[in-house]
């Protein structure tokens, strides 16, 4: 019993580095194929049209679509900031703000819904001393506010802009109305469940996300 204990725990460290052997393998394959997805998607411009076209907007257009930019990249390193408060994670600002535009960087330019941005908070996050579960419960937060944003934003459009959210819907509505309250029924039910608690956590698969204090 003795020998079967120890050999166990030798052949720990051996699954360990073959499974982080694995892992680095899968980021670099992932990155490389990030940068042939940025290739084609860039193949199509050419250095004389993009200097014709902003030759052809203003200096203040510009400065304010690079103002609008850098506001958009601050606001989600505080979301970012709350996602790690929530795993209980006393990352630093300067370590998440990284991880956030390294992150979000990638997942706006490139896509992958999420895949790349993930893989790389994992990889950066487990470097600081993050454990999987943590890791998880930053991405699923994350997910699930930017869910919540999407179903906002499009509730009130759909109440606000009835006639043109119509047209521009794939499918035929006598109204959008109705669609537009169902919609933001999703995160008043969020914010209601924050504030009563009547469950302590949702469970996945063995993975548990407790629910937000509604200061979160």
């Amino acid at each position: 019993g003795t020998c079967c204990s120890g050999s166990v725990e030798e052949d720990r460290p051996g699954n360990i580095n073959v499974i982080r052997n694995l892992w680095h393998v899968a980021v670099s394959v992932i990155f490389l194929i990030a940068l042939r997805v940025v290739y084609t998607e860039l193949s199509h411009f050419r250095y004389r049209d993009l200097r014709t076209s902003l030759e052809d907007l203003s200096h203040s257009r510009i400065a304010l679509a690079m103002l609008c930019t850098a506001g958009s990249y601050l606001l989600m390193t505080l979301g970012e900031l709350l996602a790690t408060r929530y795993a209980s994670s006393r990352v630093g600002y300067h370590r998440v703000s990284f991880a956030s535009f390294i992150g979000s960087a990638f997942n706006n330019s490139v896509g992958f819904s999420g895949l790349l941005g993930g893989t790389l908070r994992y990889r950066l996050y487990t470097s600081w001393g993050l454990t999987a579960a943590e890791v998880a419960k930053v991405i699923g937060f994350q997910v699930v506010t930017l869910w919540l944003g999407f179903f906002t934003l499009a509730g009130i459009v759909l109440i606000e802009y009835p006639i043109r959210a119509a047209v521009a819907l794939p499918f035929s509505l006598a109204s959008t109305i109705p669609l537009g309250v169902l919609f933001l029924l999703i995160p008043f039910a969020y914010l209601v469940l924050a504030a009563t608690r009547p469950i302590d956590a949702v469970r996945i698969r063995g993975w548990s996300f407790p629910l937000p204090r509604l200061k979160v």
